[in-house]
């Protein structure tokens, strides 16, 4: 939470400088519904739920028409889950005690429940160009993104049940020694720290006291580059893939301007 306060800070103080030449300066919440997709893409992988918040700015072009830049703290990643039963003896030997080991035959483990949580979390700094044209109270956008990549968090959860006895239950972020370790530095190794894509926006905004407007809109981002900074090959690579619902406030300047849309 205060990286993203932090980040948002630096952004309203460069914004300020920049408004005096703006029409429009915005304010928005969104949620993320983020995935992974390519053919890399890992059975049973689930969207993570995000924040998005940021700052969006609207400098007018032409009649009813806006160049849009924003900057936005978009929380992104995947959750992997997956259930089996007649787990892998010689995998979970990692995560055994010496007493487990010795009281769970290898025939007694190939019986259990196995249950796995992969989480693999990636934070960007989001910077989308988009072309805006309005349409009443309807708008369309689209346009290109830059993403940097400023934290990154993978997470372990491995957990085996016999009946309703819990065999083995591992947490990788509470594992200090080197496999626990190991999970989580891996993934940041592997992660590229920045990513570019397109995008694609509807929304509705209309007028809700004097000089503010309040906006709401859907938008679709994918990336173009893997995830993955050196992917083994073609059939391994995954791509960023995300919707967003965002609402926010546009401080209108001057809604006399001609270059901005009749009501």
């Amino acid at each position: 939470m205060y990286r993203i306060l932090s980040i948002l800070s630096l952004l309203v103080v460069l914004a300020q400088g920049v408004l005096a030449q703006s029409t429009v300066i915005g304010f928005s919440l969104g949620a993320n519904f983020s995935n992974l997709v390519g053919q890399g893409k890992i059975e049973g992988s689930k969207p993570r739920f995000g924040f998005c918040p940021g700052i969006v700015l609207n400098f007018p072009t032409a009649l009813e028409s806006y160049l849009e830049v924003g900057a936005y703290y978009s929380q992104q990643g995947v959750n992997i889950k997956s259930e089996a039963y007649g787990a892998d003896y010689d995998a979970l030997v990692p995560y055994m005690g010496a007493e487990l080991y010795k009281k769970y035959t290898q025939q007694t483990i190939r019986t259990l429940r196995y249950k796995t949580n992969i989480s693999k979390h990636v934070d960007y700094l989001c910077i989308p160009v988009m072309w805006k044209q309005t349409f009443g109270q309807l708008y369309g956008k689209i346009g290109p993104w830059a993403a940097f990549a400023v934290d990154a968090y993978s997470q372990k959860k491995v957990t085996i049940n016999c009946g309703a006895d819990t065999v083995i239950k591992y947490d990788s972020s509470k594992d200090t020694t080197a496999i626990g370790k190991a999970f989580n530095q891996s993934f940041i190794n592997k992660l590229r720290k920045y990513d570019v894509g397109g995008a694609m926006s509807v929304g509705f905004q209309t007028a809700i006291g004097q000089g503010l407007d309040l906006f709401i809109d859907a938008t679709y981002k994918i990336g173009f580059f893997s995830v993955e900074d050196e992917p083994v090959n073609r059939q391994s690579t995954i791509r960023n893939m995300y919707f967003t619902i965002s609402a926010g406030l546009l401080f209108v300047r001057d809604r006399r301007s001609r270059t901005y849309r009749r009501r």
